[in-house]
């Protein structure tokens, strides 16, 4: 019985980055689909651990493209909020020139 099917690629053209740390993305098709828990408490219970006594320091988070979500949302409201600053700003000055040219 096949556990674990790994597929090797190339190296990384780049080194993402969070906050200033390192991140690296790591994904898993799991089949059948209800064993998920039982796969994420086997890595919970035996990889993570020795990962951290390997590596200390090191952090994870579980994570799945809704952060990814998430974060553009954010980036595209800030965004819009310092666009509708401009046209705020841009209205204004207008109608202050409009003021006093009468």
């Amino acid at each position: 019985m096949d556990v674990v099917e790994a597929e090797s690629g190339e190296a990384f053209s780049s080194i993402s980055r969070r906050d200033g740390r390192r991140i690296v993305s790591v994904g898993m098709d799991v089949e059948p689909e209800r064993a998920t828990s039982r796969v994420l408490k086997a890595i919970n219970g035996e990889v993570l651990p020795r990962l951290r006594s390997d590596y200390p320091g090191i952090t994870w988070s579980f994570e799945g493209s809704n952060a990814e979500m998430r974060e553009s949302a954010r980036k595209l409201w800030g965004g819009f909020a310092l666009a509708m600053a401009v046209v705020y700003i841009r209205c204004w000055r207008w109608r202050s020139a409009v003021i006093r040219s009468r």
